[in-house]
């Protein structure tokens, strides 16, 4: 993460001692920046790489059944991220730049009914902000898909039109790779926008402009 209001740019010390031979990566732009900030030189780009079986040809068979399909990273409990960031450090999947994220997204409106569907990255638990999941379970009272976790992610995302990601998760490289119409949408408008992203994948700040791309 690049924030606007940060005074220090520079990658994470940590990938700079990275000592690997070979590095298989999902797509030429991730090579390209583990090259410039890590010794390893031998890169190879590979599909996506997911926990589950996939077909072997790219064109996932499956009618589009969601008009939106959002992959978010569910916040976790105020206190663990007090136990494991200082009080200084900007946690970006808080609570409140989620619940904008989905209403920003769920505000999306068109003449015919557009239907929408989120799938998490794993079940909540414990760890879990509870607000976000009592928030969550109300957008499905109001007609919200939720599709299982531990369903395919191929699968799913080839039943979608369009692919809205919260930054910087993975699955915006899962649509991509399926031609995708997907977007990273920066709720907070906190990030600046990054060099290093796929051309394919857009990068959103604003509210108005994520429902003008979405409409098209």
């Amino acid at each position: 993460f690049e924030y606007k209001e940060s005074v220090v740019r520079g990658e994470h010390p940590a990938y700079s001692r990275l000592k690997v031979d070979t590095s298989w990566v999902w797509n030429t732009e991730q090579g390209n920046w583990i090259k410039a900030n890590t010794e390893c030189k031998d890169l190879q780009v590979v599909r996506p790489i997911i926990y589950s079986e996939i077909n072997s040809n790219k064109d996932v068979s499956g009618k589009a059944q969601f008009d939106i399909l959002i992959f978010d990273v569910t916040p976790v409990v105020s206190s663990w991220i007090v136990e494991h960031y200082s009080e200084k450090f900007y946690y970006y999947y808080q609570f409140g730049n989620l619940e904008q994220f989905m209403n920003d997204i769920l505000e999306f409106r068109r003449p015919q009914k557009t239907v929408f569907a989120i799938k998490h990255k794993r079940d909540h638990s414990w760890l879990h902000d509870k607000r976000y999941i009592d928030f969550i379970a109300a957008k499905e009272k109001l007609g919200l898909e939720i599709v299982s976790p531990k369903q395919n992610a191929f699968e799913v995302v080839s039943q979608a039109k369009v692919v809205i990601v919260t930054p910087y998760s993975s699955p915006a490289y899962l649509a991509a790779f399926l031609n995708k119409p997907v977007i990273y949408y920066d709720a907070a408008a906190v990030l600046e926008r990054p060099t290093w992203l796929s051309e394919n994948i857009e990068f959103i700040n604003s509210r108005d402009e994520l429902h003008r791309r979405i409409a098209e």
